[in-house]
């Protein structure tokens, strides 16, 4: 259950991020559908904290840098990213696309990192956006690891919302996937969730926790490339899990 005060203070930057320039109090409420009470009152104590500043009279707040120097601790102790990344970045160099490493959280995955491809035309998704794991490469590869009576337990739990005419949308056909998925050693989404994008993916043991990574392009890109797209993936996977092994 979210916490209502808490997803106001995330919503408020976000707000902002998306504005790019100061705003007021009523443009604040408005935009997070919040009484102009509680947005003043939501207002006064991050400014307090030194979070925002009133940029003049009446003409709006603006975020402080101070969440940003915060971002830049958190972002370079934190403990998968400095072994990850690198690899990721190589990855993403390599193949021309658009990688995304990510872990489960219930019935979905969230994606913990994200490296676009350069390419004008591409997959582009955001760090923290959540998926649903049926509908996706490396939810597919984290279910294969799971225990099967585990696995058959989470699938009861999944809705499996048809997005597009190829989403899988029943426990059978989910299940006769991953099981050809696991046996090939990789996994794979084909416009289940967007039409022309296409995924490949595999898991990888982080930290003693399954996770996987995935490369995502347009389905005209990544068919041609299969074979090579598989081969860099698997590669990174075992790279990234023998930096792990030498970390712990």
């Amino acid at each position: 259950m979210d916490v209502k005060t808490a997803g106001r203070v995330i919503d408020l930057f976000e707000v902002f991020a998306t504005l790019k320039r100061p705003a007021t109090l009523s443009e604040l409420s408005r935009e997070m559908d919040i009484p102009v009470s509680s947005c003043f009152n939501l207002l006064r104590t991050i400014e307090n904290r030194g979070y925002l500043y009133s940029v003049k009279p009446r003409g709006g707040l603006y975020p402080t840098k101070r969440i940003l120097e915060l971002a830049r601790v958190i972002a370079a102790n934190d403990p998968i990213a400095a072994r990850v990344s690198p690899l990721l970045q190589a990855l993403r160099d390599d193949s021309g696309e658009t990688i995304v490493f990510a872990k489960r959280r219930g019935t979905h995955v969230v994606y913990l990192d994200v490296l676009e491809s350069p390419h004008r035309i591409r997959y582009s998704a955001q760090i923290g956006e959540v998926r649903e794991m049926y509908s996706n490469s490396i939810g597919k590869a984290i279910m294969a690891q799971l225990p099967l009576a585990e696995r058959h337990a989470l699938y009861g739990e999944m809705s499996m919302t048809r997005h597009t005419p190829a989403t899988l949308t029943t426990k059978r056909e989910l299940d006769a996937d991953i099981e050809k998925s696991l046996k090939r050693g990789w996994f794979s989404n084909v416009g289940e969730t967007v039409s022309d994008v296409m995924s490949v993916a595999v898991s990888v043991a982080v930290g003693g926790e399954t996770c996987g990574i995935s490369l995502v392009g347009p389905i005209h890109r990544m068919k041609p490339a299969l074979q090579r797209n598989i081969e860099l993936v698997q590669r990174a996977a075992r790279a990234i899990e023998a930096a792990a092994g030498e970390a712990g």
